[in-house]
């Protein structure tokens, strides 16, 4: 942390250059957070006082010789690691084929996300674990089933049912359920795909829309879970 007075941003940012590139030079791994850290926790366990700025922040550390699955995720999700999305469809596949055929889905449908984030993100990370996880199941992949009419901040401060519905009212069938609807098509199994599962408001609000669409059974297959949900 500096003081906020004029150019206090680029002298922080030359003084931090030289830390991490000293810290390179000691095999000590940085990176660049800023996307993913809550910058009001940070500013108050530095204790960030009146007329003070916090312009970046890094961990420092060597390089696990494994990744884990919450760092693979958060590469995936937000710093562009589409080609993962493969894999997680693979390992889904591999462990829980028997219960896919079990189940009997007609269709795969992910979770959509609203415009704004797509715009953001290049691509939506359900749709793609979707996509692969269809293929391998030889099943129609109905990414337009659902779709987000309107954007929801993160809901962390609400109860489970207040989340269920927000996302209720941001959700509706999309242009696929509408179309197979009106030619009596619509999917009476579909599974729902999803990269994390945690308090479980999205899937249960997204099943809620889709049996407003006509479906009947819906199996959900996420590729993890996080944090004291399981």
């Amino acid at each position: 942390k500096t003081d906020k007075v004029p150019h206090a941003e680029e002298a922080f940012g030359y003084s931090f250059e030289k830390i991490v590139l000293f810290a390179e030079s000691l095999g000590i791994g940085t990176t660049w957070i800023a996307g993913t850290m809550d910058r009001s926790a940070f500013e108050k366990a530095v204790e960030l006082a009146p007329g003070e700025v916090m312009p970046c922040v890094s961990p420092l550390g060597y390089p696990a010789k494994k990744m884990s699955i919450r760092e693979s995720m958060m590469r995936f999700k937000f710093h562009g690691r589409e080609e993962y999305g493969e894999w997680y469809a693979e390992e889904l596949f591999r462990m829980h084929s028997r219960e896919f055929a079990d189940f009997g889905a007609e269709a795969v449908v992910p979770v959509p996300i609203h415009a704004k984030k797509l715009r953001t993100r290049g691509y939506n990370q359900a749709e793609v674990i979707a996509a692969e996880l269809a293929e391998r199941l030889s099943l129609p992949l109905y990414a337009r089933f659902l779709r987000r009419n309107r954007y929801t901040p993160p809901q962390k401060a609400l109860n489970n049912h207040e989340r269920i519905r927000n996302l209720c009212r941001a959700l509706e069938p999309g242009p696929q359920a509408k179309r197979l609807l009106a030619k009596q098509k619509t999917p009476r199994r579909v599974l729902l795909v999803d990269d994390i599962y945690t308090t479980g408001s999205t899937l249960e609000a997204c099943s809620l829309v889709l049996k407003t669409a006509g479906v009947e059974h819906i199996m959900v297959a996420t590729v993890c879970i996080g944090s004291g949900y399981a």
